[in-house]
Parts: C-alpha cells; sequence; structure tokens
C-alpha cells in the first residue's frame, strides 16, 4: 500500500487498508512508492523505543532544545488524531516561528527552501513573511513546467511537513519532492536502548535543482537519481549519529529522558494540549498492554 510494505506477527489482524483508516489515502497521494530509498541508517539510541516516538510526536520543545529551528519553522502546529492510533501533524516550514526576534529578514535557513523551490534568495524581494507563500508559487509553477502532478497538493503540502504517526512504531514526514522515514525499534534485551532506522526515499525528476529538501541532511556526492541503492549506514551506541545537528540533539537528550522516566518520583506522563499525539499513542499503547486487543 502506498509503496510500503507493512508486516504483523498477528493472525487476526483486519485489513491494513481498514486498519490504517484515512491515512491510507493521504499516503497514497505522495506515490511514495515511485521513490527510491537514497540514503538508510541505523543508530543505537540509549532510550526506550517510546521516548523515541514521544521526541518525534510533538513540535512545541523545539524552541528550547533545538532553538536554531525557529528561523524558518513555526512550532504551532495542525494535529490530527484517527482511529487505531495513527495522527497526523501538519508543520509550517518557510517562515520563522512567532517566538522568533527577527520576522523580517530572509535568514541562511529560509534561502535555503527558497533555493529548493527554485527561487534564487538573492533575488527574493519579500521578507520572510512572503517566503513561505513564494515557495507554495513558486513549487507550482515548476511543476507545471516539469509536467509533475501538483494539483492534488494543498498549498499546506508544497511548503510544510506534512507527518503521519504509524502505530505503533514509525513515523513518516512527507513533500511532494521526498519522504522521511523514521522507525523506532526496540532492543531484543535491554528496554534502555532502541534503534532509530531512517530512510529518505526521493523521485528523481532530471531539472537543473530539483532535489530532496536540504534540511534533510543528505550526505555530499549522495546519489539521488535511484540507479544505486545505498548500504545501511550503521553507526553504534555512543558514537555520534551524524544525522544533522537537530536529530544529534536528540540522541543526546533521549538518555537524560530516559533517566527521569525511571527516577522514583516519576508518576507517569502529564500530558499537555500540544502533545495530544504522545497521548493518542500511548492511549492506544495502553489497550494493547490491558488486553483490550
Amino acid at each position: 500500500m502506498a509503496g510500503l510494505a507493512f508486516i504483523s506477527l498477528s493472525n487476526d489482524m483486519p485489513p491494513l487498508r481498514q486498519w490504517l483508516g484515512p491515512v491510507a489515502d493521504q499516503l497514497e497521494t505522495y506515490d511514495i512508492g515511485a521513490m527510491n530509498v537514497i540514503q538508510h541508517k541505523h543508530t543505537e539510541w540509549a532510550a526506550n523505543w517510546k521516548g523515541g516516538v514521544d521526541a518525534f510526536y510533538e513540535i512545541y520543545h523545539l524552541h528550547a532544545v533545538h532553538p536554531e529551528t525557529q528561523g524558518v519553522m513555526d512550532d504551532r502546529t495542525q494535529i490530527d488524531l484517527y482511529p487505531n492510533g495513527m495522527s497526523r501533524q501538519f508543520v509550517p516550514f518557510g517562515q520563522p516561528s512567532p517566538r522568533f526576534s527577527d520576522q523580517l529578514s530572509v535568514n541562511e535557513g529560509i534561502k535555503m527552501m527558497l533555493r529548493d523551490a527554485g527561487i534564487d534568495p538573492d533575488a527574493f524581494k519579500g521578507t520572510a513573511q512572503d517566503s513561505r507563500a513564494a515557495i507554495q508559487v513558486s513549487k507550482r509553477e515548476r511543476a507545471k513546467r516539469f509536467g509533475l502532478d501538483y494539483d492534488k497538493f494543498s498549498d499546506t503540502q508544497l511548503s510544510d511537513s506534512t507527518i503521519y504517526g504509524i502505530f505503533p512504531n514509525v513515523q513518516i514526514g512527507c513533500h511532494p519532492e521526498a519522504v522521511f522515514i523514521h522507525r523506532f525499534l526496540p532492543h531484543p534485551d535491554d528496554p534502555n536502548r532502541f534503534t532509530y532506522d531512517t530512510c529518505i526515499l526521493f523521485a528523481h525528476v532530471d531539472a537543473p535543482g530539483y532535489g530532496p529538501p536540504a534540511w534533510m541532511g543528505l550526505a555530499d556526492g549522495t546519489d539521488t537519481t535511484g540507479m544505486t541503492r545505498p548500504e545501511i549506514e550503521r553507526v553504534p551506541l555512543g558514537e555520534p549519529p551524524n544525522l544533522g545537528q537537530v536529530l544529534d540533539q536528540d540522541s543526546e537528550l533521549l538518555p537524560i529522558v530516559q533517566k527521569g522516566s525511571r527516577s522514583r518520583g516519576f508518576r507517569g506522563p502529564i500530558w499537555s494540549e500540544q502533545e495530544a499525539r504522545l497521548r493518542h499513542f500511548h492511549a492506544e499503547l495502553d489497550r494493547y498492554i490491558d488486553g483490550e486487543i
């Protein structure tokens, strides 16, 4: 379904499309089956896999943990919750967070996103308040020139990150050009460890300047044509994962969160409104633990 293979060890599973619900049709919009894996990494993290899911299911921590993101994205997001633990989140890209002090200057991060959309940032006459809309317009114009079917995408889908939570342990960040798949794989013996498995998939278009979003952090020289399937890069526990500044920060901070969750003073989380996806995930997980499913 949608170019992805889903595996269950249960003999009593409903049909896949029924289990995924609305997420099934939404994922198919991105034609993931036409994309090729251009980067695949396994990195070992010192935390429980559920802590990994939690860290990626909300955005409001970015202003404190990843302040460098505030110049290019908003942490006020739309959250949608679906049956069976599925969820979706829209994260606005290409403009500063309201928390960011400079709301007008086109900073280097926004220039990168303009360039990704086919806009020369040095020739761009607007402010940072105009950049998100300009990205949307430019991508539609470029799609028409190259015969790409972007009419099926909303303006938001062209500029922002549309993130799907697939219960229990997968998150997919979707863009028309590429998707970023995250899997949180439990360690077989140690609940204080998990494998963070990531894949970047991209649909090659033979056009100047067209490529996967630069923020995804592909290594220089990455083959984006799809002619070769890259080897899986494996990074053991204790070594920097080299996934980019933001994800590397998460790998450093999650072990601290893990220690806190195992302290005698921790009696369970109190979810805020912006943690609706986390609450939804854990409520579904509890149904399995309690034997309701």
